[in-house]
């Protein structure tokens, strides 16, 4: 999966440590990096840019997801919010107000708080049941598709619909897209997309 990272990151901790580099996938609101070093509430992570100044995110949730022992290694989804360049580890009121995709997770599956934003979303479905269910299809794709390259490119959407968190608005059409480029394997999958789609609609696919 070493395709998916295409970013370089640094860790910076409350202690003035610094960690890295990382490789890691930056997305809005969102990053994500194999667990070779901890990152925890409160660390910043610097995003190391080749034309541009660096940019700094304040870790909001660390998103630790464990080694599944299916071959899938220890990562963060890092929930991030984007704060100024000078701004290290206080941002200022200013930054506070323009940061980016603040999200509290409070208890309940859809349960969200948004801060000086407005959610337009749709519910998202419990992250735990479709991860399961996402390596589950994972692992029996690399049990039946035998070509390298095509699994290497089914492992990495599914990295993306993960990561993505879709809601139940998206997260059929992102499984149909999955299907059509798949069509030799959309028995496994549509299999799969309808467990989901059950999870999503409690119990009642769409």
């Amino acid at each position: 999966m070493h395709n998916f990272y295409r970013e370089t990151v640094y860790i910076e901790k409350a202690d003035g440590q610094r960690l890295g580099p990382l490789e890691a996938a930056v997305q809005k609101g969102k990053i994500i990096a194999p667990a070779t070093h901890p990152i925890e509430l409160g660390d910043v992570l610097v995003r190391v840019m080749d034309q541009s100044a660096d940019e700094r995110y304040i870790v909001d949730d660390p998103g630790y997801r464990p080694d599944s022992g299916l071959d899938f290694p220890a990562k963060y989804f890092v929930e991030v919010s984007k704060v100024g360049r000078d701004s290290g580890r206080t941002a200022s009121s200013s930054e506070n107000s323009s940061a980016s995709n603040i999200t509290v997770n409070v208890q309940g599956d859809h349960a969200r708080v948004y801060s000086q934003s407005t959610d337009y979303s749709q519910n998202t479905i419990n992250d735990a049941a479709v991860s399961k269910q996402l390596e589950a299809l994972r692992s029996e794709l690399q049990d039946r598709v035998e070509d390298p390259q095509r699994l290497d490119d089914f492992e990495r959407q599914i990295d993306e619909l993960e990561a993505s968190h879709p809601n139940s608005a998206t997260i059929g059409a992102r499984l149909d897209s999955l299907i059509r480029q798949g069509a030799e394997y959309a028995e496994i999958i549509g299999k799969y997309k309808s467990i989901i789609m059950s999870l999503c609609t409690g119990g009642k696919e769409s």
